[in-house]
């Protein structure tokens, strides 16, 4: 029993972790200026790998 609910709590703090990096990535790519025509679709193809 203790394997099983160690395996579902790390499945869920990498679920977490994938969100927060997800989140972050989101907000990062929201603030940016359209000046920043070369790290914006870097930053947005890193989003969309992470989904």
């Amino acid at each position: 029993e203790s394997t099983v609910i160690v395996a579902v709590t790390g499945l869920g703090v990498a679920f977490a972790a994938v969100a927060t990096v997800g989140a972050v990535l989101a907000a990062v790519t929201v603030t940016l200026t359209p000046a920043d025509v070369v790290t914006a679709p870097a930053l947005s193809v890193a989003f969309a790998v992470s989904e």
